[in-house]
């Protein structure tokens, strides 16, 4: 076995690991394969990682709404400053800015 040699079941095994991997091409002695693999859908992968991954970017796009829909209010606020202190004021005084 020291010199490259392999049983059928490493050969096996080492050909699925690669083709299940992605590896493009394969050369162990005489032996050499190629795979056309194309790119990667969402039916390659594992469904548990795909529902993993879309938790996480739903957690990421929920994140940066939140973030726009605070700088828009503080914006918003910052206008309602400039324009009309008075109201702005007023809105304070009546406690509908708390947290602002």
């Amino acid at each position: 076995m020291d010199r490259g040699e392999y049983t059928p079941d490493e050969l096996c095994h080492i050909i699925t690991t690669c083709h299940e991997s992605r590896v493009q091409a394969l050369s162990l002695g005489p032996l050499s394969l190629k795979w056309n693999n194309g790119p990667l859908s969402l039916a390659d992968l594992d469904p548990e990682e795909v529902e993993k991954l879309r938790k996480s970017q739903q957690r990421e796009e929920d994140h940066a709404l939140y973030q726009e829909a605070i700088r828009r209010r503080e914006d918003d606020l910052e206008q309602l400053k400039l324009e009309d202190p008075e109201e702005y004021e007023r809105l304070i005084a009546e406690g509908e800015l708390d947290g602002a």
